[in-house]
């Protein structure tokens, strides 16, 4: 199911990209892995992201991602914060490859949600719009689903292995 992110409602994208997963770890637990953007090894997806210490709206940096996941190469997303939010475990970019908005625009929302004190769930959302967002659709849509739901697989792993004395 389509959902909006802050700039681009669910019924403007052009292609829309969801994942979700329970984890059985406390949400304050994956909020650290998840915003510890130093160390994004765990994921396949994207195991790099370069973001300064202090984010706040308008910070920019990049992340590295393999797509499909066999890649040899990754492509190189550049970023900019739209919202970080601690409090709300809630961080939301956008990010392009140095085209124009009007070809590829991009935003993408993360989420942990507590579910209990010691379970939550992960949610991440992505909508494009453009004229290069047909063509990502027409030839990497799979793709990214794999991409997300494995990103989903990999912090969930990472979360659940780490032992509650390293929190």
């Amino acid at each position: 199911m389509s959902k909006d992110t802050p700039n681009i409602p669910a019924s403007s994208a052009t292609l829309a990209l969801s994942s979700k997963i329970q984890i059985k770890a406390p949400a304050a637990r994956v909020w650290e892995i998840l915003s510890h953007f130093e160390d994004y090894s765990w994921s396949t997806f994207t195991p790099v992201v370069s973001l300064p210490q202090t984010l706040e709206p308008g910070t920019q940096g990049h992340l590295d991602s393999y797509v499909p996941l066999t890649a040899n190469k990754p492509t190189r997303v550049q970023l900019t914060i739209d919202e970080f939010n601690a409090e709300q475990r809630r961080i939301v970019w956008q990010g392009g490859i140095g085209t124009p908005h009007w070809l590829l625009y991009a935003q993408r929302v993360q989420q942990v949600t507590e579910i209990d004190g010691e379970n939550c769930e992960y949610e991440h959302w992505e909508s494009q719009t453009g004229v290069l967002a047909r063509v990502v659709k027409w030839t990497q849509t799979n793709n990214l689903i794999e991409c997300f739901d494995r990103h989903s697989q990999d912090l969930k792993k990472k979360a659940e292995s780490v032992d509650a004395s390293q929190q």
